[in-house]
């Protein structure tokens, strides 16, 4: 067996599933001097369940929709009557330790990156903005937040049912982010997180991308946690990291699964998938891309991981 290369030496180890609070680069920071806008063919919405004590209301959410430097509130009547066959639906979903104004930041961000080919169509681009602000005790934070992560699955399902089946929605998951996607297909797909589950019905063609999977890295598997999200899915790209400072440690997490991250190893058993969903499924190791950082802008931020998610995504 070939020796594998070695990782980037860490200079500290946050034990956290965290978007630790950064300055993004001079050239996104100047920009917030003047207001931005989307494409005249783009919509950019952010979708907050910040403050949401019970996940089983009628709603679970507040919607507002950009526009000249705001956040304009709307609801859900406004978001359904913004789609069309021709737009492209993308939600990106951060990682833990991640306040309001940073989800909003980095999904700003990203849109900027991703909509930065010419030969990208209309985009309508959500932010989902969950509540992931840092709590004391580093086993107490990430396990608290492991937990919502499959409160967020139920709610981001619920978001995403009444989409129909004739629309292409795009899934970016940093972190504790897979997991709730993960988990919301899961549910759409028939299955049941933590006791929830909804009516079946038509589902949207999902394309989903990973950047460095909060998410045990067998859940996908046949007969496992998530099993049901794999055939939602038309494509998936896993980007892990096996360099990555904090995922080295999740086996840790859980008491009750000492599995590793999917976004540390990629997908375990890879073998038992039936040929159809294997070929629907990569992963791709990042780590010489993007070193041991866990943190969202190293992958948003690199020309060929931005590259590769945005051709899952939007691509034809």
């Amino acid at each position: 067996m070939s020796a594998r290369a070695p990782c980037p030496r860490s200079a500290a180890f946050l034990f956290a599933l965290c978007c630790a609070t950064v300055c993004l680069p001079q050239a996104v920071a100047e920009e917030t001097e003047k207001p931005f806008e989307p494409r005249t063919s783009d919509q950019i919405w952010l979708v907050s369940t910040r403050g949401i004590a019970c996940v089983n209301g009628s709603l679970g959410w507040s919607t507002a929709r950009y526009d000249a430097g705001y956040w304009k509130g709307s609801d859900d009547n406004a978001f359904s009557a913004s789609d069309d066959q021709e737009t492209v639906t993308v939600i990106y979903i951060h990682g833990n330790r991640m306040d309001s104004a940073g989800a909003e930041s980095r999904g700003l961000g990203i849109y900027r990156e991703l909509v930065g080919d010419p030969s990208v169509g209309k985009v309508r681009f959500v932010i989902w903005s969950w509540p992931s602000d840092q709590i004391r005790g580093p086993f107490k934070d990430v396990r608290s937040k492991a937990a919502r992560s499959d409160d967020e699955a139920y709610l981001l399902a619920r978001f995403l049912a009444p989409i129909p089946e004739t629309r292409r929605v795009g899934l970016i998951g940093f972190s504790y982010g897979a997991r709730i996607i993960s988990g919301s297909l899961h549910i759409l797909g028939g299955g049941e997180v933590v006791g929830r589950g909804l009516e079946s019905g038509g589902r949207a063609n999902y394309r989903v991308v990973f950047w460095a999977a909060g998410v045990q890295n067998d859940w996908l598997l046949p007969d496992n946690v998530h099993s049901k999200a794999l055939p939602l899915g038309e494509k998936w790209l896993n980007f892990s990291n096996r360099c990555d400072s904090v995922l080295r440690r999740f086996h840790r997490v859980d008491p009750c699964d000492d599995s590793p991250g999917l976004g540390y190893t990629g997908l375990a058993g890879k073998e038992q998938l039936p040929a159809d969903l294997a070929a629907r499924y990569e992963d791709l190791d990042v780590a010489h891309l993007v070193g041991n950082d866990h943190r969202s802008e190293p992958y948003f931020f690199n020309d060929e991981i931005i590259r590769r998610t945005r051709e899952t995504m939007l691509a034809k």
